[in-house]
């Protein structure tokens, strides 16, 4: 088996580029080509930025959302308070914190429990 070493009296097969990367002497670009950059560069900062869409807003009223904190979530899952932490931290169960206290929307709740109860039954 053949090894191949780099060594700097054995350039003479290396590109033209690399040698002089090799050796710190890249070229500088010209002033020309730094000009052709920085215009490109300014034209395309002064394009005007395409107009950003807010999507339209597709949860139900306030009124109508419900929380749940951890010990009902827990009972309602039927599964520890401890496991509801853990889903709630995972991200499999979403829930918004307010000062110490997490509260879960009933809504996820049904849904994650359904989820659940379908994959349970299914094979």
């Amino acid at each position: 088996m053949t090894m191949f070493r780099h060594t700097t009296d054995h350039t003479d097969d290396l590109p033209e580029l690399f040698r002089q990367v090799e050796h710190n002497a890249v070229p500088q670009p010209s002033e020309a080509f730094v000009q052709q950059e920085l215009d490109k560069l300014v034209a395309w900062m002064s394009t005007p930025a395409r107009p950003t869409v807010t999507p339209p807003v597709t949860s139900p009223p306030a009124e109508d959302i419900r929380f749940l904190d951890i010990a009902e979530a827990a009972t309602l899952l039927r599964v520890s308070k401890l496991t509801v932490y853990r889903l709630v931290h995972s991200g499999d169960l979403p829930a918004v914190r307010t000062d110490r206290a997490w509260y879960v929307p009933l809504d996820a709740t049904l849904a994650y429990l359904d989820t659940h109860d379908a994959a349970r039954y299914t094979d």
